[in-house]
């Protein structure tokens, strides 16, 4: 396999042009060949990246409601504040 080609296949999975590159210099580095050094990446991708993948979703939807929740409070404490002042005039 070509370095062209491992590159190419790398961006395919979502890998930066420039990621992509330096996991090539580091198989050139290691001395493998590119075919070996793509299965090996498309073997760890296939069983982390599904599972990675709903986790960070999960993780994103966690924050997400989290941010909503603290700006509820936020809002919550802000009229309650202005409330009071008022009160006090």
């Amino acid at each position: 396999m070509t370095r062209k080609r491992f590159v190419k296949l790398l961006m395919a999975q979502g890998y930066s042009r420039n990621d992509a590159r330096e996991v090539a210099m580091s198989v050139i580095a290691r001395k493998k060949s590119y075919a070996d050094a793509y299965r090996e990446i498309e073997e760890v991708s296939t069983f982390f990246l599904p599972s990675l993948a709903d986790t960070l979703e999960r993780t994103v939807a966690a924050f997400s409601r989290l941010a909503n929740a603290f700006g509820v409070a936020a809002n919550a404490f802000v009229d309650a504040f202005h409330a009071a002042m008022n009160k006090s005039e």
